[in-house]
């Protein structure tokens, strides 16, 4: 089972957007602190339960941020890769991970990272 959602913001004060926790938030907040005038994360954001804690964890996908007048990311690189950062809950908390590659997916509790599967063993992703 496929356990994904986009979520969309504009900015990082969106009234009408989905509540996120404070440090999914603070992160992306941080990120879009380099746009000026503002920015759209619109699919930047999918959550899966990757720990199988049955609690949500997050994934935010930097090369979806977009400043506001542009058409692209300013936040991958011209070879291709973008950063993207994996918040899974950790007792009250999260442990962040962060990834620079061309592509990931999200498949269950798996993470595919340049077609590579990872999973989630305790306190970081290992190849399955």
């Amino acid at each position: 089972m496929l356990l994904t959602t986009a979520i969309g913001l504009s900015g990082a004060s969106d009234a009408g957007a989905r509540e996120l926790p404070r440090q999914v938030k603070a992160h992306i907040a941080e990120i879009g602190s380099s746009c000026d005038g503002g920015y759209s994360t619109k699919g930047a954001v999918r959550t899966a339960d990757f720990n199988g804690d049955g609690r949500t964890d997050y994934l935010v996908d930097e090369g979806a941020i977009i400043c506001r007048g542009q058409t692209m990311s300013g936040f991958c690189g011209a070879t291709g890769f973008c950063s993207f950062t994996v918040f899974v809950t950790s007792g009250k908390g999260f442990t962040k991970r962060d990834f620079l590659a061309r592509g990931y997916e999200i498949s269950g509790r798996r993470l595919i990272v340049d077609g590579k599967p990872y999973r989630w063993a305790g306190k970081r992703f290992v190849p399955r």
